[in-house]
């Protein structure tokens, strides 16, 4: 409501200074400047106001089967392609580290690329890239770093690592619905192996035969999945 009383006031006031100027001989080019100065102001406050209350990125539906399919081909090509250049630009680090023998540039490329991946790109499996195939090591600040023994890498380790994307280095894991059944199970058959092989808390171990005999009663009542 606010918004479309301010762009009344301005309209009205851009009316106004145009009738007060007409009676100075307005000439249509100075016309015409100040109608677009009012249009540039006027588009300026309605995109504010739509970002305001819709955000940046405001998703529009396709509307077709056949743009939807066109769409989901268009983004196979495109993360291909975005994959691709992710581990062109990962192995080009590591070889320019084996040309330059520089680790810190090399460690900061690799940490500058880590942050420049997608949010969709599995971060975690380019980690463990980086550390079995380069040598790096994972610091406490969330960050590649580099050991002070390796600080050199070798043409073979590049080749290596050029061989092994770290989409195929660290597979997507299979993906496992929820049983809470076979946790429930897994999880007494665990405790009871180990109270079995006997519980000593003088090795850290804390847990008890009673708890292990509740959770089996528990178990037992639990109601089954409908």
């Amino acid at each position: 409501m606010v918004v479309v009383i301010y762009l009344r006031w301005t309209m009205q006031g851009c009316r106004s200074r145009m009738v007060s100027k007409s009676n100075a001989a307005l000439s249509c080019q100075q016309r015409g400047v100040w109608w677009c100065w009012c249009c540039l102001h006027c588009t300026f406050i309605l995109s504010v106001w739509w970002i305001a209350t819709h955000g940046v990125y405001a998703m529009n539906f396709i509307k077709t089967d056949e743009l939807i399919v066109d769409m989901i081909t268009s983004i196979a090509k495109r993360g291909g392609s975005l994959q691709k250049d992710i581990h062109r630009a990962a192995c080009s680090i590591l070889n320019r580290w084996a040309v330059t023998e520089d680790v810190s540039t090399a460690t900061k490329h690799m940490n500058m690329l880590l942050d420049a991946l997608p949010v969709m790109v599995r971060s975690n499996a380019f980690k463990d890239w980086g550390v079995h195939m380069a040598g790096l090591v994972w610091s406490e600040d969330d960050t590649f770093a580099y050991h002070a023994k390796r600080t050199k890498i070798t043409v073979e380790q590049v080749q290596a690592a050029k061989a092994k994307p770290f989409w195929e280095f660290k597979p997507e894991p299979k993906y496992q619905p929820t049983d809470a059944d076979a946790m429930f199970l897994s999880l007494i058959e665990g405790l009871d192996r180990k109270a079995k092989k006997g519980i000593d808390p003088d090795k850290g171990d804390k847990m008890s035969d009673a708890q292990v005999a509740y959770l089996k009663q528990a178990y037992a009542a639990m109601p089954a999945y409908a």
